[in-house]
């Protein structure tokens, strides 16, 4: 009984390291993101005044 309940703890904490992972790495792709959006936004504007 004691090992069911261990296991089930383990896979709370793997479901949370897991959903924390997946949170980092949005958090990350739309800093990527925006970095693009902001390299291709300045672009433009150098060539215009260069």
């Amino acid at each position: 009984m004691a090992l069911l309940m261990m296991s089930m703890c383990q896979l709370r904490i793997d479901n949370t390291i897991y959903h924390i992972f997946l949170f980092v790495q949005n958090v990350e792709e739309e800093q990527k993101n925006k970095y693009q959006v902001t390299i291709s936004y300045n672009k433009p504007k150098e060539n215009v005044h260069p």
